[in-house]
């Protein structure tokens, strides 16, 4: 009896879990969001080796070419991703918590520092003064609605993928 049970919730929680683990990982960027220091030490990293790569290439001219190699970088992210859990669901895999989370975790780094980008084009046309860092701080409430939408996405592509889900070639 105990076993059923144990089973059921496990199923329950199985249904729809990359759309929790998005949920679960908005709600703690948006908690750390309060700080304003963990928007910035999110984002700062990941600008400072944008900046870096994009002037080794001789562009001075930081903030756009940032910009574009980051649109590449989560493009790029979200088309391996796609893939991946595309052959899982093919070939009756599920994927896992830790999966999730580790999807989860890469994107953090990509949509903070995207979603900077974004910010700092939209809302300053890249200018690069002292208020720079500010731009981390109000960008990364909006970026952190990501998760959930990856989540969506991923839980999107399993129900698309899933042979069970699949109409049969004759409909």
């Amino acid at each position: 009896m105990k076993n059923s049970k144990w089973i059921s919730w496990k199923s329950y929680f199985q249904k729809h879990l990359p759309v929790k683990i998005g949920a679960t990982c908005t709600l703690i960027s948006l908690l750390l969001a309060c700080t304003g220091f963990a928007a910035i030490v999110s984002v700062i990293p990941v600008a400072f080796a944008v900046e870096l790569l994009i002037s080794l290439f001789g562009d001075h001219q930081e903030g756009p070419g940032g910009l574009i190699l980051l649109s590449f970088v989560f493009i790029s992210a979200l088309i391996m991703t796609f893939y991946y859990v595309k052959n899982l669901a093919r070939n009756i895999f599920t994927i896992t918590k830790k999966e999730l989370f580790l999807i989860m975790f890469l994107f953090y780094w990509i949509v903070h520092s995207l979603g900077f980008y974004i910010y700092w084009g939209l809302f300053t046309d890249f200018s690069n003064d002292g208020q720079i860092i500010l731009g981390s701080i109000f960008s990364f409430p909006v970026s952190s609605l990501a998760f959930i939408i990856i989540g969506f996405w991923i839980d999107s592509i399993i129900k698309k993928y899933t042979p069970e889900h699949q109409l049969p070639e004759n409909h």
